[in-house]
C-alpha cells in the first residue's frame, strides 16, 4: 500500500508543469498587482448587523491553550467587540484568484513548494487578503457564514455562481477570507468578465476581472 501511495504521489509530481523561473520581483507582481490580483483600499463600517453567540472560549480564562498562545480572538481577547475609538478606518486589501495557476505558481516558487500548485484544483477560489484582525472578534464560522451570505460573483453573459465553501484564516496582523466558488459550469472567454460583488459587513466592495486577460499558458486562469 505505502508502495502504491507512493507511485501515485510521484505520478501527480511528474504531470505538474515545471515552475516558472521567476524573479522575486515577478513573483510578488504575480500576487499583488496582475491580472488575478487587484489592489484596493475600502472605508471600514464597524457596527454588529448580526449579534453574535458568545461561547464558553470567549470567557477571559475559560480556555487555558487561547490564553497562553494568545490565538482565537487576538491581543483584544474578552466577549464583544473591541472599543470602537481603536478600531480602523480603512482596509488596503488584495483581491486575487488563488485558485490561478499562475498565482499558485507564483505561491510554489516563494514557498519552494512545487506539491502546493494543485491546493485549489476544484473551486474558483477568491482570496481577500489584509482584513482588519479585529474581524476575528466575530468567530471564524461566523466570518465563514458571512463570507458565504455575502458573495456573489457574475459574468458579463449573466450568470451568477455563489459561494460552495468559505473559510479564514487569521494571522498576527492581518485576516485572510478565501471564497469558493463551484467549477460544474466552467467560465469562458465568452462570459467577458466577472464581478465579484462581497458584503462583509464591516466591508462592501465590488471588483471586476476581464477574462480575456486571465488567460495564461493557452488556458482560462482563474
Amino acid at each position: 500500500m505505502r508502495v502504491l501511495l507512493f507511485l501515485a504521489a510521484a505520478a501527480t509530481l511528474a504531470a505538474q508543469p515545471p515552475l516558472p523561473k521567476w524573479s522575486e520581483k515577478q513573483v510578488i507582481r504575480t500576487v499583488t498587482n496582475s491580472p488575478w490580483a487587484q489592489r484596493l483600499t475600502v472605508p471600514l463600517t464597524w457596527r454588529k448587523d448580526q449579534p453574535r453567540v458568545a461561547t464558553h472560549r470567549d470567557i477571559p480564562g475559560a480556555d487555558p491553550v487561547r490564553e497562553r498562545t494568545g490565538s482565537g480572538l487576538g491581543p483584544l481577547g474578552g466577549i464583544g467587540a473591541p472599543p470602537k475609538d481603536t478600531l480602523p478606518h480603512k482596509a488596503d486589501l488584495i483581491v486575487r484568484w488563488a485558485s490561478a495557476l499562475p498565482v499558485r505558481q507564483a505561491k510554489a516558487v516563494y514557498t519552494k513548494k512545487p506539491e502546493s500548485v494543485d491546493e485549489f484544483g476544484a473551486y474558483y477560489t477568491l482570496e481577500i487578503f489584509g482584513l482588519p484582525v479585529e474581524i476575528a472578534h466575530l468567530g471564524p464560522e461566523n466570518v465563514q457564514a458571512i463570507a458565504m451570505g455575502g458573495a456573489v460573483l457574475r459574468t458579463k453573459s449573466g450568470r451568477t455562481l455563489k459561494p460552495a465553501a468559505a473559510d479564514v484564516r487569521i494571522g498576527g496582523t492581518s485576516a485572510t477570507v478565501f471564497i469558493h466558488f463551484p467549477r460544474r459550469e466552467p467560465l469562458t472567454v465568452k462570459d467577458e468578465f466577472v464581478q465579484i460583488d462581497v458584503d462583509l459587513q464591516i466591508l462592501r466592495f465590488a471588483e471586476r476581472f476581464l477574462l480575456k486577460k486571465l488567460e495564461y499558458q493557452g488556458q482560462l486562469e482563474l
